[in-house]
């Protein structure tokens, strides 16, 4: 009930007081139901059918919506408790509770994530045999990738590496150079059949960041060290390596000289050690911790490719506090071996 106050307490407050910036989203897909309109972009007009499921205004949503994932998240304690001796625990529920207020808990994509995210931890944490566990998680994120965010599909993929990886007992060397020929000829292949789309992945995020640079609300922008105008997929891969270190411990946001994002340092540096943590005992874990690890990892790679800035990055990560919350505070959990 501590957490049903806070939570309420903090959306009350923050409703009042954020940024219209922060609404982007539901004010675009409030827009889109009361217009009934279409916009030929995937995520809002998706979002738009979801949200027109139930004819309410914003405030009966953002009502039911708070009720719901309360309801998850007393429900997923409840069932999956953490090591309440880990006092971590106590320091990142009042923070995930805050960030979450923040970008869902309200008619917006990320709320439509969050619901997806947790029936795909709700069937890694249930579900006994890997089989199945594969085959549900690809079709929910392939109907999810055609039809919400194109993207999901990477987060299968890498998914489904990872285990191919980790999980079957030969040569992890062999393994990984298989996956490094197969990117190489996907590359090509790609390269002579389909340029356009190799050039859009490549150019993912100057694509979005080149009309931002003046912009006051992108003071978090993310640009590649690397000038990268020729489509290199060397210097893509050089400038992809060096971003997962910077999303993973992003000190340069101290330039900014703000107590907000001193928090969100810490925030990031203290997950980041936890699931590194994890990452390197993997071995010793059971491999129902090691698959919920390997979807954590799949997203936050697959986020390093795409997001533009820091408070991008934390928007989307909050529709994935299921995944970190079962990697991070219930390591070793397992109700049956796989």
């Amino acid at each position: 009930m501590f957490s049903f106050a806070i939570g309420f307490v903090t959306k009350i407050s923050l409703d009042k007081f954020l940024d219209s910036k922060y609404f982007y989203d539901t004010i675009k897909i409030m827009s889109l139901i009361t217009k009934n309109t279409v916009i030929d972009d995937k995520g809002f007009d998706f979002s738009k059918k979801f949200f027109s499921i139930l004819n309410l205004p914003l405030e009966y949503w953002n009502i039911t919506i708070f009720l719901i994932t309360f309801l998850i998240f007393l429900v997923s304690l409840l069932k999956l408790p953490p090591n309440f001796n880990n006092r971590v625990f106590y320091v990142i529920l009042p923070m995930w509770i805050f960030i979450f207020n923040i970008y869902n808990n309200t008619v917006s994509k990320e709320t439509i994530q969050f619901f997806v995210t947790w029936v795909i931890a709700f069937i890694l944490c249930i579900e006994k045999r890997l089989l199945f566990i594969n085959f549900y998680l690809g079709t929910i994120l392939v109907y999810f990738s055609i039809n919400f965010r194109v993207y999901l599909v990477l987060h299968l993929i890498v998914f489904y590496a990872l285990q191919f990886i980790f999980l079957k007992k030969s040569n992890i060397k062999s393994k990984l150079l298989i996956i490094f020929i197969m990117v190489v000829i996907a590359s090509v292949f790609l390269e002579i059949r389909k340029p356009d789309l190799i050039s859009s992945v490549l150019n993912a995020r100057i694509g979005v960041n080149q009309y931002r640079a003046n912009d006051p609300d992108a003071n978090t922008i993310i640009n590649d060290i690397f000038n990268n105008k020729n489509n290199s997929i060397i210097i893509y891969s050089m400038n992809s390596f060096i971003n997962v270190f910077r999303f993973l411990i992003p000190l340069e946001l101290l330039r900014m000289h703000s107590i907000k994002y001193l928090v969100f340092i810490l925030y990031q540096l203290i997950i980041t050690f936890l699931v590194i943590r994890n990452v390197i005992e993997y071995k010793n874990l059971d491999k129902r911790t090691n698959l919920i690890l390997f979807m954590t990892i799949a997203i936050f790679l697959v986020q390093v490719i795409f997001e533009p800035d820091f408070g991008s990055y934390l928007k989307h990560q909050t529709a994935y506090i299921p995944f970190l919350y079962l990697s991070i505070f219930r390591k070793g959990y397992v109700a049956n071996k796989i």
